[in-house]
């Protein structure tokens, strides 16, 4: 089938100034989400205009050459940075801003928590505001998946944290950051996964990084027996988690992923840190970063 060319502007006259887009999952056309500004605004204009981004979700048929108009929810905050799509079992996109992180479903259904206290000034969209306290800024962030429910989002000073989707069925009717900080990466450019089981964070400030997920079952403690029983009595329940084992670093700095939280625990290594598996992956990204063979089982 010859290739074509489609301008934005014969989908929408709209359809312009566009910051972000991707591809949705679980449809069978190709079907993409926009996140767009048709009337741009800035700082000064804010008390007379905000909330001037609009996501818009098409469907090409290569064939006919049609582009349908599945969704279009406007209204988002002027501050939109990027966005991720969700699973199919979920679905909808999660957008980011410099001072919250929304979720929107096909629907036109906006679920928004703030991480800052700028975030009156910028928008009017209701939010979830108990996250605010964490003071975090989100401008310069990159985020990956982990599962269909988990992320990880590293901030413009490379701390990590995990972001969770929770569900009412199958709608998402909540946004949550857990309480402490997962680890320290450089300022990310990107976070890309490799395979089911590897995550790269590029940075151009700094030495990008690889790292392994692993799954890990350990045993945790019953926290509403701790009033009832002794220490030997303590009921033990079973959990499943997951750790990244950072590659190619002076320590090996690992992300316990939990059901409820992300812990960290760093020990340090004079050795170039190896992950198991028979093969051997070697990454040369970029001319000024460093290559190394790697034993990864990615």
């Amino acid at each position: 089938m010859p290739s074509f060319v489609l301008p934005l502007e014969d989908m929408s006259k709209s359809l312009c100034n566009v910051k972000d887009f991707l591809f949705l999952p679980g449809f069978n056309n190709p079907t993409m989400a926009f996140l767009y500004e048709p009337r741009p605004t800035w700082a000064g204009r804010l008390q007379s205009l905000k909330d001037t981004y609009h996501v818009e979700v098409r469907t090409l048929d290569v064939l006919s050459k049609t582009y349908a108009s599945l969704s279009s929810v406007s209204g988002l905050p002027a501050d939109c940075q990027y966005m991720l799509a969700c699973a199919t079992s979920i679905g909808g996109v999660i957008v980011v801003t410099s001072t919250a992180v929304i979720h929107v479903d096909q629907s036109g259904r906006r679920v928004a928590t703030s991480v800052n206290g700028w975030y009156d000034m910028i928008t009017a969209l209701p939010a979830d505001r108990s996250q605010e306290e964490r003071k975090a800024e989100l401008d310069g962030s990159a985020a990956v998946w982990v599962d269909d429910k988990n992320l990880l989002l590293s901030l413009r000073n490379g701390e990590t944290v995990q972001l969770r989707l929770e569900l009412e069925g199958r709608a998402v009717h909540k946004l949550s950051i857990l309480d402490h900080i997962v680890g320290q990466t450089a300022t990310p450019a990107n976070m890309v996964k490799l395979g089911p089981r590897g995550i790269f964070v590029a940075s151009a400030v700094g030495d990008s990084e690889v790292y392994q997920v692993e799954l890990e079952t350990y045993k945790v403690e019953a926290v509403d027996q701790l009033d009832t029983k002794s220490d030997n009595d303590l009921d033990m329940d079973l959990d499943e988690g997951m750790y990244l084992a950072c590659c190619g670093a002076d320590s090996l700095l690992r992300f316990v992923y939990r059901r409820d939280q992300i812990s960290t625990a760093i020990r340090r290594s004079n050795r170039i840190v190896t992950a198991r598996g028979p093969r051997k992956l070697l990454l040369a990204l970029y001319s000024d970063w460093i290559t190394r063979c790697l034993d990864l089982d990615i």
